[in-house]
């Protein structure tokens, strides 16, 4: 008995006890990606063979084009329900002051970006059913689509702000219930300064891009690949540690709120998509390579990537 107590006492006084479930995440995290990644090698090293049978090209071209003009149907109605979305948790008093500025954050980047993304799409549509020089003047001038080109450039930042603004939401939600609630307080502390985090993240990753393409260092690219990957898998973690915790909270037989139910089928949801995008579609592109053409293959990679930003514009992912 007097060795069980001690050796629980020296147990509790090791950074594994006090941070053990942040850890966990982690690990999860690290492992979600690591299986990701084999499995992205294993897509990438299967040869693709144009002998299986195959979609015409007629039909795959059909396709692309309703695949694209859904990306611009997306973009409309995300622009549309923007304000909803920002108004929502400007307004809900029952959120923490963290979560609500990230979410509006969240929300005000993906709108930024879906602007850009549309006039650089508006330009090219222009492009393609006005070839006469004059009309083409008329409606999208050189200056406006130098100017456009030159602004997209912002798109993927805007886009990685975006995701790291839902990770810091989830952390939030991580710490509010995990650690017998010892941090929460912490984790409320300083809200403004906790909203420059992905501002501080997005755009030093950006310049760092920059400067690493410059002089061509290669080991970046695989870096850079991880490092755009990683804030999916780390909220799938956090999601996941949250949701075992309320899950076990309404085992026990105490009550869950309306919103903490409201809460878990978002959660849910959220972790369903990001699944489907990171492994599903890559199995499946894995599967149709083995058993069908070169042209089946990149339309179910145009489908998935297709699928992925429809999800990330709505906010589902």
């Amino acid at each position: 008995m007097f060795f069980t107590i001690v050796w629980s006492d020296s147990y509790k006084k090791t950074l594994f006890y006090k941070f053990g479930e942040l850890l966990s995440a982690i690990i999860l995290a690290i492992i979600l990606q690591a299986l990701s990644h084999f499995l992205g090698v294993w897509n990438n090293g299967i040869p693709l063979n144009e002998t299986l049978p195959d979609m015409t090209e007629e039909f795959y071209q059909g396709a692309i084009r309703i695949l694209f003009s859904s990306i611009n149907v997306t973009q409309a109605l995300a622009l549309l329900i923007t304000p909803f979305a920002i108004w929502g948790p400007l307004r809900n008093n029952r959120l923490t002051l963290p979560i609500r500025l990230q979410a509006i954050n969240q929300s005000a980047a993906r709108a930024l970006m879906v602007v850009l993304e549309l006039s650089v799409d508006v330009c090219k549509l222009l492009n393609y059913y006005f070839p006469q020089k004059k009309k083409k003047q008329m409606l999208c001038p050189n200056h406006f689509w130098q100017s456009i080109e030159e602004v997209s450039k912002w798109i993927g930042p805007l886009h990685a702000l975006a995701q790291f603004s839902q990770l810091m939401i989830s952390i939030s939600r991580f710490f509010a219930v995990s650690f017998e609630g010892r941090y929460f307080e912490t984790a409320l502390r300083l809200p403004y300064l906790q909203l420059l985090i992905p501002y501080l993240y997005c755009y030093t990753y950006y310049y760092l891009d920059l400067l690493f393409n410059e002089e061509q260092l290669q080991p970046w690219a695989f870096l850079k690949e991880q490092a755009d990957y990683f804030p999916y898998f780390l909220q799938l973690s956090f999601d996941y540690m949250v949701y075992r915790k309320m899950k076990m909270v309404k085992h026990a037989g105490k009550k869950v709120s309306r919103a903490e139910a409201l809460l878990l089928i978002q959660m849910v949801a959220n972790s369903i998509c990001v699944i489907i995008s990171w492994y599903v579609q890559t199995f499946l592109q894995a599967i149709v390579s083995l058993y069908f053409g070169p042209t089946t293959y990149w339309f179910i990679t145009n489908f998935g990537a297709t699928l992925h930003m429809i999800m990330f514009e709505f906010g589902i992912m």
